[in-house]
């Protein structure tokens, strides 16, 4: 999907209503935080207008645009990243946001105001990574990756809204640069923040159990 509307079943707030926009990369590109998340921003729901951005990714040009409904996660934006195999948990991290930076201060019935084009990712530089991932953020993952039985791994982006407690599901990452166990990505974490992240679910036995769950799925199918 190359773009989608506010959802439409989210609660009017007229004028005040924000949104969150995110320029995604082209189907196959490397999805860079640097490059595409660093890009999401709230926008009032009155000032929401499309217009053709270009982002390069790894030397690609998409124009792109998801618009998303806001949820606000609370003072810091806080997000959940939980990596699976075939539905089978593979690591879970929450992330958040630079402390240091000024706090949202977001208001249900008028929006974030002056917070107005302000970036909301949580893994945004300065952030904070932990381990303290609720089960049912877990849950929600394994449970978003059945619905994609054929895509081995994904990494799958969660949020909770801070008045209601409810979870929602911001995107999958299906492209497969989700594998943090052992790459780049997985030993920055290990080093800035002292997370194994293969020690988490097991790694090696956690793939095993999701690839076996797949080709018992697949036999009973056959």
């Amino acid at each position: 999907m190359e773009a989608s509307a506010l959802d439409a079943r989210a609660p009017d707030r007229g004028h005040c209503d924000v949104a969150a926009a995110k320029v995604h990369a082209p189907l196959g590109g490397h999805p860079c935080p640097e490059q595409v998340g660093a890009l999401v921003r709230i926008m009032r729901r009155d000032k929401v207008r499309w217009r053709p951005l270009e982002v390069q990714s790894l030397g690609r040009v998409s124009s792109a645009l998801i618009v998303q409904q806001y949820v606000h996660t609370g003072p810091w934006p806080v997000s959940y990243r939980v990596g699976t195999v075939f539905a089978e948990p593979l690591y879970a991290l929450r992330i958040t946001a630079d402390q240091t930076r000024q706090p949202i201060a977001y208001d249900p019935a008028c929006g974030t105001g002056a917070f107005d084009g302000r970036t909301i990712v949580a893994s945004s530089r300065g952030c904070r990574m932990d381990t303290d991932v609720p089960d049912d953020v877990v849950a929600l993952a394994t449970r978003a990756h059945a619905v994609f039985p054929t895509i081995p791994l994904l990494g799958t982006d969660i949020v909770r809204e801070e008045a209601t407690g409810q979870l929602y599901v911001l995107e999958v990452n299906a492209s497969g640069w989700t594998f943090h166990l052992a790459n780049e990505r997985s030993d920055r974490i290990k080093r800035e923040f002292g997370i194994d992240l293969s020690a988490q679910f097991g790694g090696a036995a956690a793939m095993t159990r999701g690839i076996y769950r797949r080709l018992c799925a697949s036999n009973e199918s056959s």
